[in-house]
């Protein structure tokens, strides 16, 4: 199974067509054959384990289905579980930490498939994570299962969703003083105030019909410059509402900076002209630490042209990038990627070595006639001739390999020669190799048991 996840990742890392295409080798296409993946699994074989791995014990996992608590992720979920306890469990979140949203594509017929037109992936799953944004390590995700089923409302906290989204996902996080930033889909004073008693800062746009104090609102546009600021503090919370002047209004509300510390930041004018303006604390962090989200889920996108049906392996797929990617900046932590006078080690290289990690020695070869099951795989070229002999093999019904292919090689560029006329002839033989066990000729003048094993191509 390890080198089954290994040609997965392989897949989403060099491949966007249809599986099958990548053990159909063509010689007049040469620069599309994948020659290593028909080394390590037979195609049949591949199918078979893409077509009937499951997760879960289907008649146990779903329970009734007449519960309107039914859990539409029972395909998978104890797999996300497992992940997401593994994710908290590696790493020790940082300070300074972002929730947005990503898509995993998929357009098929799925009750909780979400259309995102603001989005590069428009049509797919939708699950909200929490990552680092230093690093965009992730350390908590879930998935949008529709109005209600995601987690258990509380009375005493947010009643919105998005809201709610926010702390399921900080949950273990309680006390640990985190900072958090999110955009305007979550921010809101309740969630400010409920994150402040459970120990956890916040920051974000917003609404203006979300607790933002209505003095501060311009009536319009023209009222404020581009640069000006306003502000309120509730003292009693210690909740923080900022109104900047941009092109546009921008709302945010803060735990986490002070009301009147401003910097200055660089914009530029309908001319391209550089212009130095100033800008709250706030709205210089948001900008800086947004991105941790949105790159995660850029650096381990899916391919969008491969189809599928069912929609539990896509989420499947996406999980195991994500943890690729966690173990990517893992690695960073103990040998960093980043070396004097050499290249930065990035993702994809990365990805390649885990592959060969997982796929090892494993190799599975589509056994011929009379070829010995469970036996290692001899190589069968060799400098040393002397380990290869011949022995008379069970039965005459043979056919010569080299002699095979030479004829199918002939007849696919002479389609014009009928067989009879063909001037190479699939011969019998009862001779076989002792390490190879395929069957040569050993007749006189008959070359073929030499050039098996010392020619690369040995029709030729």
């Amino acid at each position: 199974m390890k080198a089954f996840f290994g040609i997965l990742l392989y897949i989403e890392m060099y491949w966007a067509g249809r599986i099958e295409e990548l053990w159909t080798a063509n010689v007049n296409k040469f620069l599309l054959n994948f020659p290593g993946v028909t080394k390590v699994f037979v195609c049949k074989r591949f199918i078979a384990l893409l077509r009937y791995v499951h997760f879960c014990e289907e008649g146990q996992a779903r329970g009734h289905c007449d519960n309107l608590r039914f859990d539409k992720l029972y395909k998978i979920r104890t797999v996300l579980n497992h992940l997401c306890r593994r994710f908290q469990e590696c790493y020790v979140p940082e300070r300074d930490n972002v929730i947005d949203e990503g898509m995993v594509p998929f357009k098929g017929r799925l009750g909780f498939k979400q259309y995102r037109k603001e989005k590069p992936t428009k049509w797919g799953i939708k699950v909200w994570l929490l990552a680092t944004s230093k690093t965009d390590y992730l350390h908590n995700f879930e998935v949008y299962m529709g109005r209600n089923r995601n987690g258990d409302m509380n009375d005493a906290g947010p009643t919105l969703l998005s809201q709610q989204v926010v702390l399921n996902l900080c949950r273990p996080y309680f006390g640990s003083g985190m900072h958090i930033y999110f955009d305007r889909f979550y921010t809101g004073r309740a969630l400010l105030y409920y994150m402040l008693q459970h120990w956890l800062y916040g920051c974000g746009t917003t609404m203006v019909n979300r607790g933002f104090p209505r003095e501060i609102v311009p009536a319009h546009n023209r009222d404020l410059q581009r640069g000006d600021t306003r502000w309120r503090q509730d003292h009693s919370t210690g909740i923080v509402a900022h109104v900047w002047m941009d092109n546009k209004p921008i709302y945010l509300l803060s735990t986490i900076h002070p009301a009147d510390f401003m910097e200055v930041v660089i914009r530029h004018d309908n001319r391209g002209n550089a212009l130095e303006i100033d800008a709250p604390t706030s709205v210089v962090d948001y900008n800086q630490k947004m991105g941790g989200v949105d790159l995660n889920d850029k650096m381990t996108g899916l391919s969008k042209s491969r189809k599928t049906y069912r929609w539990y392996m896509r989420l499947f797929r996406k999980s195991l990038l994500w943890a690729a990617y966690n173990a990517y900046i893992l690695e960073d932590c103990f040998d960093p990627h980043e070396a004097p006078n050499k290249r930065k080690r990035d993702f994809r290289s990365f990805l390649c070595d885990l592959v060969h990690q997982l796929i090892g020695n494993f190799t599975q070869r589509q056994c011929s006639r009379g070829h010995r099951p469970g036996c290692d795989p001899v190589p069968r070229i060799i400098p040393e001739a002397a380990q290869h002999f011949p022995e008379c093999g069970q039965g005459k019904d043979h056919t010569c390999v080299v002699c095979l292919e030479k004829f199918k090689r002939f007849t696919r560029a002479n389609p014009e020669v009928a067989y009879s006329d063909c001037p190479v002839k699939r011969s019998k033989t009862s001779w076989q190799c002792t390490n190879c066990f395929v069957y040569l000729c050993m007749k006189k003048g008959a070359t073929c048991f030499q050039d098996y094993h010392t020619k690369v191509q040995y029709w030729r």
